[in-house]
């Protein structure tokens, strides 16, 4: 075998068999799962040319857009294909060969896969039941942390964490010249607000967004960072030459000019939510998210409220993901069931029997 790096050897990367299976409607990536109005998607269509196949893209109007959500300038704004792109970029920025990089345990996968690319020693920190420990991250960091990344709401988990607890991490992270990092790839499912407004108090912030969720279009693969001028100026030296395609810059750009699209999506998934939570909850042990998901306990099949005489079972014609949870005891499967906007397909998870 020729040279190569040997630690790559420690990545273990999962790949998982929904994948092939392109008939069953998937209830466990949370993505987007009804379609998109047809007279927004038709506009998008009209819009496309043959200069976005022939020609480099520009971004620019994107940049430009995205800034003013936030009334920020565009050099605090760092756009990358997914957020997969831009946590790395913020690993490779920030995280130098055996400098920690502390976690929660679980945490989304691409955060351990990238500190072990770039030679970084992963710190993570165990749930307390149901909650991330958020003191436990803050007692953690000393001298040898180099950055501070957790998810918020979390993925897998589900749970959030206030503004005032972010606003204690990125103080005490601030005392060791520590960069934090907060991955707000659910947050408008949340019952708190983004942070994003903290970088201008806080120059090691940086706060991680995605199209994926509840814009609906984690197909397209664009994610961006908001932080200081001089952290996305460091992160802009890792990234390629030409990181997004021009039908995914016209597509956000559509998107993002129909934003009402996003507020309709988030505020009839909590809906169903609740909806969900009701029924499932009458049978099974259910346990609520900050995120579009909720936890289903398939221990127990009890008699479901729909009629006195038949059981609820999940419909083996859509896909579900059991999770090893931290609460999670050996006899129980808990399923991850992501929440789509259609009642009636809610409805037809079930079967009765």
């Amino acid at each position: 075998m020729t040279k190569f790096r040997h630690h790559l050897r420690r990545v273990e990367r999962k790949q998982f068999a929904y994948l092939n299976q392109p008939k069953t409607i998937r209830l466990q990536n949370a993505e987007r799962i009804n379609d998109f109005r047809q007279d927004v998607w038709g506009e998008f269509i009209r819009s496309i040319s043959q200069d976005d196949i022939r020609l480099y893209p520009e971004s620019d109007l994107l940049y430009q857009k995205i800034g003013n959500i936030y009334d920020i300038s565009t050099s605090k704004i760092l756009i990358g294909a997914g957020s997969d792109q831009i946590i790395r970029c913020v690993i490779e920025t920030f995280v130098e060969p055996d400098t920690c990089v502390i976690t929660s345990d679980p945490c989304f996968a691409m955060f351990e896969v990238y500190s072990i690319i770039y030679q970084g020693k992963l710190v993570k920190i165990p749930y307390y039941g149901y909650y991330i420990d958020i003191d436990m991250i803050i007692d953690s960091i000393n001298n040898e942390t180099n950055l501070v990344i957790i998810s918020n709401p979390n993925s897998p988990v589900g749970d959030a964490i206030t503004e005032e607890k972010i606003i204690s991490l990125c103080r005490v992270a601030a005392k060791y010249d520590v960069t934090v990092v907060i991955d707000e790839a659910y947050i408008e499912f949340s019952q708190y607000r983004s942070v994003i407004p903290l970088i201008n108090q806080f120059s090691n912030l940086v706060v991680l967004r995605t199209f994926s969720k509840a814009w609906g279009s984690a197909g397209v693969r664009c994610g961006y960072a908001v932080s200081s001028v001089e952290n996305i100026e460091l992160m802009k030296k890792t990234v390629p030459m030409v990181d997004l395609s021009a039908l995914t810059i016209k597509w956000i750009s559509c998107i993002l000019d129909h934003d009402w699209l996003m507020y309709d999506y988030v505020k009839e998934v909590k809906e169903n939510k609740q909806w969900a939570l009701n029924h499932f909850g009458y049978n099974h042990e259910v346990h609520d998210t900050d995120c579009n998901w909720i936890y289903v306990n398939m221990r127990h099949i009890g008699k479901s409220q729909f009629t006195n005489y038949s059981f609820c079972y999940l419909n083996p014609d859509y896909a579900y993901r059991f999770s090893t949870l931290p609460w999670r005891k050996e006899d129980e499967e808990w399923i991850r069931l992501c929440i789509p906007t259609n009642l009636q397909l809610l409805q037809n998870m079930i079967i009765l029997k």
